[in-house]
């Protein structure tokens, strides 16, 4: 009996590890960790940005013309179509549908450094022009497709350009011709879109931009029998980096 008894004892440690075993396999009622869900990324919402680049390659032929033939016709005296950098700003609103198609209203506003010039002699006429656009915007739709948080959209709408824009000859016979007016003509384009975090979003955009035809006309010094006049056809490609908040 006293053999049983010091047995049962010794065997008493094990006896428990085993029951504590078994109790931790016991399914529990105990709620699962909570884990809250990521946020899902929405297009929707207003933004407003900033943009920047480069614009040009464009193409503006200047020609003199006069009538009647006080300096004669000119056909070809150069390209005043101009190049250089901008810097504006931009807004918008975006929609997007289930299907993560986005569509939105967008516009901005820059100030530009486009700029041209030329000089020479054409047939017995010297001459001189400039041309520099001063500032440019746009109105414009925008239609896309979401993949997540990356944007692939195309643009198009209407724009307008101040331009400023002289030509001059100066023999044999004196003519000046020289406007400063806002321009109106179409652009579009396509651009991707990155949303960084849910506020900041990078982007890069192509458009290209044309403006109607502007007739300038001018007097002859000496006077001659008829007036001379040129026309500006201003029209440029752009690439704009653009980094805009979302709301």
């Amino acid at each position: 009996m006293r053999m049983i008894r010091k047995a049962a004892l010794a065997a008493l440690p094990f006896t428990m590890l085993a029951a504590g075993a078994m109790a931790a396999d016991l399914p529990t009622k105990k709620p699962a960790p909570y884990m809250a869900p990521m946020p899902v990324f929405t297009w929707t919402g207003l933004y407003v940005g900033l943009q920047g680049g480069w614009a040009g390659g464009g193409t503006d032929r200047v020609g003199l013309f006069s009538a009647p033939a006080v300096v004669g016709n000119h056909n070809n005296l150069g390209d005043l179509a101009g190049s250089g950098g901008f810097i504006g700003l931009r807004a918008g609103y975006n929609w997007q549908l289930p299907s993560n198609i986005v569509v939105g209203l967008a516009g901005d506003l820059n100030a530009d450094w486009i700029k041209d010039s030329i000089a020479g002699v054409d047939a017995g006429t010297a001459y001189t022009g400039r041309s520099k656009i001063n500032w440019d915007g746009s109105l414009r739709v925008n239609a896309g497709y979401a993949i997540d948080r990356i944007l692939l959209y195309v643009t198009g709408g209407v724009a307008f350009a101040h331009q400023k824009y002289t030509l001059n000859t100066t023999a044999p016979v004196v003519t000046a011709l020289s406007t400063s007016r806002t321009h109106t003509g179409w652009t579009v384009g396509a651009g991707v879109q990155y949303a960084v975090t849910n506020n900041l979003i990078a982007g890069l955009e192509y458009r290209y931009s044309r403006f109607q035809r502007k007739t300038l006309f001018g007097a002859t010094v000496p006077a001659g029998p008829g007036t001379t006049h040129t026309i500006a056809t201003p029209e440029f490609h752009r690439i704009a980096a653009t980094l805009d908040y979302k709301f």
